[in-house]
C-alpha cells in the first residue's frame, strides 16, 4: 500500500513539473520527484535502485541552488563520469575519449573559478 502512495505523490510531481513555468519551482519538483522515488525504492527494498536514487536526489537537490553553488557542481559531475567511464568503457578509445571530456571539465571549472573570482 505504502508503494502506490509514493507512486501517486512521483506521479502528481511529474504532471506539476511537466505545466509549472518557473525554472526554480522545476528544479524543486525535480528533487521532490527524485526524493519520492527514492522512498518509494526504500519501501520496496530494491536497495541498489534507492542507493542510485541517494545521488540522483543529490544532484537534484543542488540544482534548486546552482547559481550559488556552480563552482561545486563541475567537481560533482566530473568524478562521476570518471567514474562512470572507468567502469563502463569497454575500449582504450573510450577511455581516452572521456577522460579528456573529464580533463576539459576541469579546465572549464579552473578557468571560471581563478579567472572571474580571483582563486
Amino acid at each position: 500500500m505504502n508503494v502506490i502512495i509514493m507512486q501517486i505523490i512521483v506521479v502528481l510531481t511529474n504532471i506539476y513539473i511537466a505545466t509549472t513555468e518557473n525554472k526554480k519551482n522545476i528544479y524543486i519538483a525535480t528533487f521532490l520527484f527524485n526524493f519520492f522515488n527514492l522512498l518509494m525504492y526504500l519501501l520496496n527494498q530494491d536497495t541498489t535502485t534507492a542507493i542510485l536514487y541517494i545521488v540522483i536526489s543529490g544532484r537534484s537537490f543542488i540544482y534548486i541552488y546552482k547559481d550559488k553553488l556552480k563552482n561545486i557542481i563541475i567537481p560533482i559531475v566530473t568524478p562521476c563520469l570518471v567514474c562512470y567511464y572507468m567502469w563502463f568503457a569497454q575500449t582504450t578509445q573510450n577511455l581516452r575519449v572521456w577522460n579528456a571530456v573529464c580533463n576539459g571539465l576541469w579546465c572549464i571549472y579552473n578557468f571560471n573559478a581563478f579567472a572571474f573570482f580571483g582563486k
